[in-house]
C-alpha cells in the first residue's frame, strides 16, 4: 500500500468533514482542512469521488478550493441546524409551556437572521 495524504471536505448537506485521499502532494500522510492545503495535494483530490458522507449518507466531491466566504457560510449553517436540533429538544421536554416559548423566540431569532 502507498502513501497519501488526507484532505478533510465538509459535505455540503451537514457540514461533516470526510476524508478524501490524494496522491499528489508530499505524500506522506499529512492530513489539512480543505482551506488550507497546499495546492499540489488538492490536484487529485476528487480522484476516488465522489465520496459518501458518514454522517447523512450524501454524495458529494471536493468542490474547487473554497473561499473564506464558503466556509464561514457552511460553517453558519451547521451552528443553525445544531440550534433547531436544540429548539426541538427543548418543546419535548416536560415543562412544555416556557420551553415552546423559549424556542418559539429562537427560531423566530433564526429566520431574522440574528
Amino acid at each position: 500500500m502507498g502513501l497519501y495524504d488526507s484532505i478533510m471536505v465538509p459535505c455540503p448537506k451537514c457540514g461533516y468533514r470526510n476524508e478524501f485521499q490524494t496522491k499528489s502532494g508530499p505524500c506522506l500522510l499529512n492530513t489539512y482542512q480543505i482551506e488550507d492545503a497546499p495546492d499540489d495535494a488538492m490536484l487529485d483530490v476528487n480522484r476516488h469521488a465522489p465520496t459518501k458522507c458518514h454522517v447523512c449518507d450524501t454524495m458529494y466531491s471536493a468542490p474547487e478550493r473554497p473561499t473564506a466566504e464558503d466556509s464561514l457560510r457552511s460553517e453558519v449553517d451547521r451552528l443553525r441546524a445544531l440550534v433547531h436540533q436544540a429548539c426541538d429538544w427543548l418543546e419535548a421536554r416536560t415543562d412544555k409551556q416556557a420551553r415552546i416559548f423559549h424556542a418559539a423566540h429562537i427560531r423566530a431569532a433564526l429566520k431574522e437572521g440574528k
